[in-house]
């Protein structure tokens, strides 16, 4: 018989995979739709899913802040990463999720 705790860890993992495909693509990819479209989803899942994501919100920072600071971005890009970043600021507390990137 299988318990809540057994189905929710089945979630939780998949969830993650799903978050590192988009980190994935938004870092790696070299076409601008699919990191607009990355940047979007991510933004979507942490809006969504925060207690899932809340403990991988430091390594999610570590990778959209530098994408913000790239001197060529396409400007769907920089809104959907900015727009994951509030989403962090909503889920998480924003002094202490934004702390180590001053």
């Amino acid at each position: 018989m299988q318990t809540v705790f057994d189905w929710w860890s089945f979630v939780a993992i998949c969830l993650l995979f799903v978050v590192v495909q988009y980190l994935t693509a938004l870092e790696y990819s070299g076409v601008n739709r699919n990191k607009e479209q990355s940047g979007r989803m991510l933004g979507h899942l942490i809006s969504k899913a925060p207690q899932l994501i809340r403990p991988y919100m430091q390594p999610i920072l570590a990778v959209l802040i530098p994408k913000l600071k790239e001197p060529d971005q396409n400007l769907g890009v920089v809104i959907s990463i900015l727009t994951a970043v509030g989403d962090i600021a909503l889920v998480c507390n924003l002094v202490s999720c934004l702390a180590s990137f001053r």
